[in-house]
């Protein structure tokens, strides 16, 4: 297992040092942009500063004990090279692993901004294009940095402005997701099973529910967000060759369509907060 934190980093100065005792592998830093819009994100003033030093002291006293990674949330206020190139010296200084969460429209923890603001509309295009080509050309420079696939990040733009329209069966048929209330979901908001206040995990587990609710994710019977886009992208044939190079090239667009039957691997996360993967991620 490699059990992982998200979060701020805010508080980890505090509560890292038991966190690694109890295990902890992978911590995922969410980056919100730099400085100032940092804090107007979080909504704190002085927030950008604290996070600075809270990544700077868990490289420093946790070098080779704790993977650390970096979450660059994409939104309309992030979305430029400037942003963008801020942040990847920040994730190069600190060797941070660099991953690229969307801004989420059914993520009940995600903040869309006033009137949606953060939302991409039409006319983002141009900037989604180019910050995309961008992240391309990151790949291929540190791809130990940056290991999203490169029909991942061509099919980012359509995520942005699909939204919900965007048709890629989803994978949540391997992940289990627990709250920190108890609650037990196939994913971070959807398919619940039950509370682990009441019954065990095991009980709950390949029952006609479960079983069920898999089904569901596979035929987006959901809100169909865009989590894990990268291994949703690469299990579906259709996409594979929409996004790939040659496929955009021709200017290829097939529809969207299909399935991946359920796999073994179990993922979970408390308090949408930490996940513990039993297998990594399939290719």
């Amino acid at each position: 297992m490699s059990p992982y934190v998200s979060t701020n980093g805010i508080l980890s100065t505090r509560k890292l040092p038991a966190l690694v005792e109890a295990g902890l592998q992978i911590m995922s830093f969410g980056y919100y942009g730099s400085g100032d819009l940092y804090d107007s994100y979080v909504g704190v003033k002085g927030s950008w500063k604290r996070f600075e030093a809270a990544v700077a002291g868990a490289r420093e006293k946790f070098a080779g004990k704790l993977d650390l990674h970096m979450s660059f949330v994409l939104n309309t206020r992030t979305c430029s090279l400037r942003e963008l190139e801020y942040a990847w010296q920040f994730a190069s200084k600190h060797e941070l692993k660099f991953h690229v969460d969307l801004v989420h429209y059914s993520l009940p923890y995600f903040t869309e901004g006033p009137d949606r603001e953060l939302q991409f509309q039409e006319r983002d295009a141009p900037r989604i294009y180019e910050f995309a080509g961008r992240l391309q050309e990151l790949s291929r420079e540190r791809p130990d940095l940056y290991g999203e696939s490169g029909t991942s990040i061509r099919s980012i733009p359509d995520w942005l402005l699909k939204g919900p329209d965007m048709r890629v069966p989803c994978d949540s048929y391997d992940t289990v997701w627990i709250g920190a209330d108890g609650s037990v979901r196939l994913c971070w908001v959807t398919f619940p099973f039950g509370n682990l206040y009441s019954q065990s995990l095991a009980s709950m587990m390949f029952t006609d529910t479960h079983r069920k609710a898999c089904s569901d994710a596979v035929q987006l019977n959901c809100p169909n967000c865009h989590c894990s886009r990268d291994t949703r992208i690469r299990k579906h044939l259709p996409s594979v060759v929409r996004y790939s190079s040659l496929g955009q090239s021709l200017g290829f667009r097939p529809t969207a369509s299909g399935s991946a039957p359920p796999g073994p691997r179990i993922s979970t996360a408390a308090g949408a907060l930490v996940n513990i993967r039993t297998q990594p991620d399939q290719p």
